[in-house]
């Protein structure tokens, strides 16, 4: 019950240094760049959202990828971004780190389609994956492909 009060009826929200903030009244965003501090509204009308804006680094998971020859790939990779603007960061994409990810997977699957090495892998997802990003509220700053190998694919089927 105090822990319910203190979550919902205390009438600020504390956003630190390495936070940014979007104000919603009535489920309306009214202020769109909150700084750190010491940020006040009316409970259970307004609300503050915040979000991280300090670099983040993702592992993108090992995928198995065929080129326009036929040639099995397997490829994992690494980005950096950060939150550029919290307010399309939050409300203008479902989960920004998983959207991105599958951007970048996308490109990668893309490129390795069309037989590039690795260094034109990372050029090619570098100069594309940021129009979809700003979308999004975010900017990448750096896409390193951490595996590109070919590989053999082999399914085992069992019978159940």
């Amino acid at each position: 019950m105090i822990k319910w009060i203190v979550d919902n009826l205390l009438p600020f929200e504390i956003i630190s240094p390495d936070e940014r903030g979007v104000r919603l009244k009535f489920g309306r965003i009214t202020d769109n760049n909150l700084g750190p501090g010491c940020h006040w509204y009316l409970p259970l009308f307004a609300g503050v959202s915040r979000a991280n804006v300090n670099p983040i680094v993702m592992d993108l998971a090992d995928k198995t990828m065929t080129d326009n020859n036929g040639d099995t790939y397997s490829t994992s990779g690494t980005v950096e971004y950060s939150i550029s603007n919290v307010e399309k960061a939050l409300y203008g994409v479902q989960d920004f780190e998983e959207s991105l990810g599958n951007h970048i997977t996308a490109l990668i699957s893309d490129a390795v389609f069309e037989a590039m090495d690795k260094p034109e892998i990372e050029d090619f997802v570098m100069k594309n994956v940021q129009k979809k990003a700003d979308k999004w509220g975010l900017s990448v700053t750096a896409f390193m492909l951490n595996e590109h190998c070919k590989s053999k694919c082999l399914r085992i089927m069992g019978v159940g």
